[in-house]
């Protein structure tokens, strides 16, 4: 473990210590921690909550009382302002595949004292089964999970299907999903034939941008598929156009029949 410290605005002196078992390191900002990928990247919650209105809640912020799914948590970058926002009366479920990431998830939960908040270390999938999940020592955030690896260094790790995640935790309505899985999405909306029933808001992260602008394969074609499963489910459906090739392949819905 290794410490360097700076000043943050606003803030005064911040430590960041580094976590080599979770490969992240780890401020602590306004008495809260958080964990981030680089030794200069400390945030705080405001910067946070706004970077979500502008990207995965553009279309609607978690309230207190809220259920909240995170699929795709990775260092619970946003798992820390949804739990701030649904607060103890709340629940947030955070799932994230990678169990070196996963570390760092639990991690930033256990230190928040986040007892609202609840880490699966899950891929969530079409099936119940075990699938393989990418690890990029370099950057999480691209790790995808994938049925016949390649050669890619990654983990086995356990899958679910959303519908066995809302039966085994009990869960009765998803007031928001928000989902960022690399391309997985395709499988996520293959398990959730009853639990899409039960969800109120959703924010799906699909990623044809990774097929057009830099080949990666038409694995990454998910966008008309999510659409239409929406759709196909009663939601209003909303796309952007910010010029954000990110941004632009999100697709928000609401569910008509409980909204």
């Amino acid at each position: 473990m290794s410490r360097m410290a700076y000043r943050m605005k606003g803030y005064g002196p911040v430590q960041a210590i580094y976590h080599s078992e979770f490969r992240a390191y780890e401020y602590k900002v306004g008495g809260i921690v958080y964990l981030s990928l680089g030794p200069g990247w400390a945030y705080h919650r405001q910067y946070l909550q706004d970077l979500l209105v502008a990207t995965y809640n553009f279309y609607y912020l978690p309230v207190a009382g809220d259920c909240v799914v995170d699929i795709g948590a990775g260092l619970g970058e946003e798992t820390s302002v949804y739990a701030v926002l649904v607060g103890e009366k709340g629940v947030v479920h955070s799932l994230e595949a990678n169990p070196v990431t996963f570390g760092g998830l639990q991690y930033l939960c256990e230190q928040n004292n986040y007892r609202w908040v609840h880490p699966h270390q899950k891929a969530i999938y079409r099936t119940n089964s075990t699938v393989h999940i990418e690890d990029d020592s370099e950057n999480y955030l691209i790790n995808t999970i994938t049925e016949n690896p390649t050669g890619t260094h990654g983990y086995q790790v356990q899958a679910i299907t959303l519908d066995t995640l809302v039966e085994e935790s009990n869960i009765h309505r998803i007031d928001f999903m928000k989902s960022n899985v690399e391309g997985a999405e395709q499988f996520l909306i293959e398990g959730m034939e009853k639990s899409i029933k039960i969800i109120k808001h959703v924010c799906i992260s699909c990623h044809d941008f990774r097929h057009i602008y830099h080949q990666h394969g038409e694995f990454y074609l998910t966008k008309e598929r999510v659409i239409m499963f929406l759709e196909d489910n009663g939601f209003e459906v909303v796309n952007r156009n910010t010029g954000n090739r990110v941004i632009d392949d999100y697709v928000y819905g609401r569910n008509r029949s409980i909204v």
